[in-house]
């Protein structure tokens, strides 16, 4: 069972004029309404940073929730509570700890239409770039926290400008890896992947997508 809360965002308005009202009904009307809500993810398994092929030559960086499908980036925020009996703000590599502390189980993934494309084939790599690590503290200060991402005990990424090459198979997930996520201070951290084929690169494009984590 996935537990979802919601934040939830007021917008206020003053007219000027009654005619400023009416024109803002009808672009309401015609255009939507801005979202209120951005929901955060709380606990259950979720494939935070999600590859898959628009084209032979083109790639997206998007997020699967369990269930699917798959949705953009920035759709869910992953909360990370402070549980001491995992060492802190931490989201376990371990399904088991998961669930045992209902925190979210959050990690890696590749559809498989990245080898149907003809993107990438069985055995290529794709390289996950962590571009940039923005941390803001909980009254809105600039924050200088930290991220550590780790699989096996081996360090993924613990700063920007770290890469991971993962091996892209042939399976109904060509990507499927998960990972333990340490913060070191609570807040709001935003992470910004950059994904590209490093075995074909050539007129390849790549992707780059920003992951939101609220750590409390």
């Amino acid at each position: 069972m996935t537990a979802v809360k919601e934040r939830s965002t007021t917008v206020r308005y003053r007219f000027a004029t009654p005619l400023a009202a009416v024109v803002l009904a009808l672009a309401t009307a015609l255009f939507g309404a801005s979202p209120a809500h951005a929901a955060t993810w709380a606990s259950g398994h979720i494939d935070i940073v999600y590859a898959e092929a628009t084209s032979s030559t083109n790639l997206t960086l998007r997020t699967l929730p369990d269930p699917g499908p798959s949705v953009s980036a920035g759709t869910w925020d992953i909360a990370v509570p402070n549980t001491p009996e995992l060492g802190g703000y931490v989201l376990p590599e371990s399904y088991s700890d998961s669930v045992t502390y209902n925190v979210p189980f959050a990690g890696f993934g590749g559809a498989s239409n990245l080898i149907s494309s003809g993107a990438f084939s069985s055995g290529d790599t794709l390289a996950l770039l962590l571009d940039s690590v923005v941390h803001t503290n909980p009254d809105g200060s600039p924050g200088t926290g930290t991220v550590t991402v780790t699989h096996g005990g081996a360090t993924w990424y613990d700063s920007a400008g770290d890469r991971h090459d993962f091996s892209v198979g042939s399976g109904s997930s060509a990507i499927h890896e998960h990972a333990k996520w340490a913060f070191s201070a609570p807040g709001t951290y935003a992470l910004e992947f950059y994904a590209y084929n490093s075995t074909t690169l050539n007129s390849w494009t790549g992707s780059t997508s920003t992951y939101t984590f609220l750590v409390s």
